[in-house]
């Protein structure tokens, strides 16, 4: 395997990547090259149904496990295509080179040579520095930038608060740095916080030193049923590791059953699994299986446990669960005071939803002191984030002039930022 990869990354000149000319006009997006260019929409069968990828070669694109699993679920899909937006190219997909279920993560062949592909970075990321998406959400490209610092770290992955934007889709985009160059993959998301594959687990996915080869020599062009096969490799070893111990495979063959498998019983049995091991992400994900019953009986006090385990280790989405439980009530009796502290918690690490809660009670709930500066900040921090309806807010209190100066051009610029995004009061 290792020798295999090492051949193709030879093959094109040890990552001495061409780029196309710089050519954005958003300036919030100041890399010097146009990453969209090397960055494509995974199809199958199902044209509505699809992930991202990206080229980190001539014909060699990088994407999730869980997006390729995904698509050959469908029986129908025969073959697997990369398309670009505003484009009529259409690359079928030659080949499935390696998987690995335990990183999520997937190289694909195609047969024809592109000019544009991204480079990876040789160094691990900072804390604080400027990262960017670019990939397919819905079908549509996007582009969309890292609001906050890191709020999360493990072995395998980083979590970051993102623009608030529709990330359906994005798996398996690639996240830039300043320069263009790949620190990360997007492996999916909890609200405005994406997961992203730490830049090392992607080098060593690369160089064949995790994962599963899935090359047949005796098939010529794309076998589905060859894939599955690999698939099906994969998730044995990862099965294997979980039942070693290792509650990261716990974590990801739940998601896998929670997913592609679609056994919410299996899901919950390795998340809890993962959870009692401590890991937060598991912890957060089976408390989201007692609250909504599924793959479990539902029970709102078992969530609520989880939830405060998670969020007493810095997790935001389960800050966010676990104010809203005090707030409502469920699984623990009604605590307004602590609700407040929880959305604070969230807000503070970047969480999107908890701004905007945290900035509603502020403004509008009676049981708190009310501050409309503490509720304009709040509701500005989520309304830089793209959440739609805490712009809405922020044009009002602007309009009003609560908890800042009164300015109608600031109020018009962003009711027609919220008109925009199709929010039907804002248009009225």
């Amino acid at each position: 395997m290792k020798c295999f990869i090492v051949s193709f990354l030879l093959s094109f000149s040890l990552f001495g990547f061409f780029f196309a000319e710089a050519n954005l006009p958003d300036e919030s997006f100041p890399q010097p090259d146009n990453p969209e260019l090397s960055v494509w929409k995974i199809q199958g069968f199902n044209k509505n149904t699809n992930g991202t990828g990206f080229f980190i070669g001539a014909n060699h694109v990088i994407t999730n496990f869980h997006v390729v699993s995904g698509l050959l679920k469908n029986k129908k899909t025969k073959n697997l295509f990369l398309s670009q937006e505003g484009s009529d190219i259409l690359l079928e997909i030659k080949k499935v080179l390696s998987l690995s279920a335990l990183y999520d993560l997937a190289i694909l062949e195609v047969e024809e040579n592109v000019v544009n592909f991204l480079s990876l970075r040789e160094y691990s990321l900072e804390i604080n520095e400027d990262l960017f998406l670019t990939a397919y959400s819905r079908g549509t490209l996007i582009k969309t930038r890292k609001t906050g610092d890191m709020i999360y770290e493990d072995r395998k992955s980083y979590l970051f608060p993102f623009d608030n934007s529709s990330l359906y889709g994005a798996s398996g985009g690639p996240v830039l740095d300043e320069q263009g160059q790949v620190v990360g993959v997007v492996s999916g998301g909890i609200d405005n916080i994406l997961n992203t594959i730490k830049l090392d687990r992607l080098w060593e996915f690369i160089m064949g030193d995790i994962g599963t080869k899935c090359i047949d020599s005796g098939l010529s062009g794309f076998s589905p049923s060859s894939v599955k096969t690999c698939i099906k490799e994969e998730i044995k070893n990862l099965e294997r590791l979980a039942e070693e111990g290792s509650f990261y495979a716990q974590y990801d063959l739940a998601l896998i059953y929670l997913g592609v498998e679609r056994n919410a019983k299996e899901a919950f049995y390795w998340c809890k699994r993962a959870a009692e091991q401590g890991y937060s992400l598991a912890q957060h994900n089976t408390a989201d299986m007692y609250a909504r019953g599924e793959g479990v009986n539902q029970n709102f006090k078992e969530a609520f446990s989880l939830y405060k385990k998670a969020a007493e280790q810095g997790l935001a989405p389960a800050q966010y669960e676990l104010a809203l439980m005090y707030e409502k009530g469920e699984g623990v009796e009604q605590n307004i005071e602590e609700a407040l502290y929880w959305f604070k918690e969230a807000a503070k690490r970047g969480h999107a939803l908890a701004q905007y809660e945290l900035a509603l009670m502020y403004e509008k709930d009676k049981r708190i002191e009310q501050d409309f500066e503490e509720a304009f900040y709040w509701f500005k921090e989520a309304a830089e984030q793209n959440h739609v309806p805490a712009q809405y807010e922020l044009a009002l209190m602007y309009e009003k002039g609560e908890g800042v100066e009164q300015s109608l051009d600031e109020a018009l610029q962003w009711m027609k930022r919220t008109a925009q995004q199709g929010l039907i009061k804002a248009q009225t």
